[in-house]
């Protein structure tokens, strides 16, 4: 039995349950982040050692999760620290 179409389908199933932003990393934390947000909040990353610091407000909980999730995509980021409002 052949592996590969379900790698293959594994995938794809990863790359749609998860938002447009926390898919993709310009490579850029800062724009990632903003991208993540758009217009449903205000927020501010620092990176440091690995360590992406995210502080601010956001509408929602999705909102947070996306955020988060773009934060991790970027290759410079090892770990989270999530002090966001909402």
């Amino acid at each position: 039995m052949n592996a590969r179409p379900f790698a293959v389908a594994a995938l794809v199933l990863s790359a749609v349950a998860l938002p447009a932003s926390a898919r993709l990393s310009t490579g850029n934390l800062g724009v990632d982040v903003q991208s993540a947000v758009g217009s449903a909040g205000n927020v501010k990353v620092k990176l440091d050692n690995g360590v992406a610091r995210l502080w601010g407000n956001v509408d929602n909980g999705e909102t947070r999760a996306s955020v988060r999730e773009a934060a991790l995509a970027n290759a410079n980021v090892d770990q989270v620290v999530d002090l966001l409002t909402y």
